[in-house]
């Protein structure tokens, strides 16, 4: 459990974390959403580190970023709420459900430091992710399918012409 989130129950802050990768979560309805798990996450008056990681789920506010590159730090304004996580299996009375809290509803987001990465790939040129033309997502730079909504990356041959035709034009004839 995350005792340092506990404590800070209810209140809205300043925090800030450091951007390691993106992911998918199956959402119920229509496509999968894009998430993102930010590492060594801290209060920013104090810094403190009040958790180890937490996953957020792509919100227009971090796609406003643009694509996040990892070592980026993060800073955003949340609200600690508290959550069930665990097992559950009411036919054999098995209830593991345990209380911990999260970062939720983030806002005023924005890069306060980027990465080494993050600028090398912008001086030369260089892409870190595949994006999706299809649906955005930020996929590694070997795939050949998009994780989010399964658009083929690999290019199909074209096919060639075998036989080439000439037009004719006939004249009239006199008769």
């Amino acid at each position: 459990m995350r005792e340092k989130l506990k404590e800070r129950l209810g209140n809205r802050s300043r925090y800030k974390g450091t951007f390691s990768k993106y992911g998918v979560k199956l959402a119920y309805k229509g496509w999968p959403r894009v998430t993102l798990c930010l590492t060594d996450v801290k209060a920013v008056p104090s810094d403190e580190t009040v958790t180890d990681h937490l996953w957020f789920n792509e919100t227009k506010e971090f796609q406003s970023l643009g694509p996040l590159y990892p070592e980026d730090v993060v800073a955003f304004d949340a609200r600690v709420r508290p959550y069930e996580k665990g097992y559950v299996n009411n036919r054999e009375e098995v209830d593991m459900r345990e209380t911990d809290y999260r970062l939720s509803h983030p806002t005023h987001v924005a890069i306060v430091e980027y990465s080494k990465c993050h600028w090398e790939c912008r001086e030369r040129g260089v892409k870190h992710y595949e994006t999706c033309p299809r649906c955005g997502y930020h996929n590694d730079l070997d795939a050949e399918v998009c994780r989010r909504c399964s658009y083929r990356f690999v290019e199909q041959p074209q096919p060639t012409p075998t036989k080439t035709y000439t037009q004719i034009t006939l004249k009239p004839s006199i008769l």
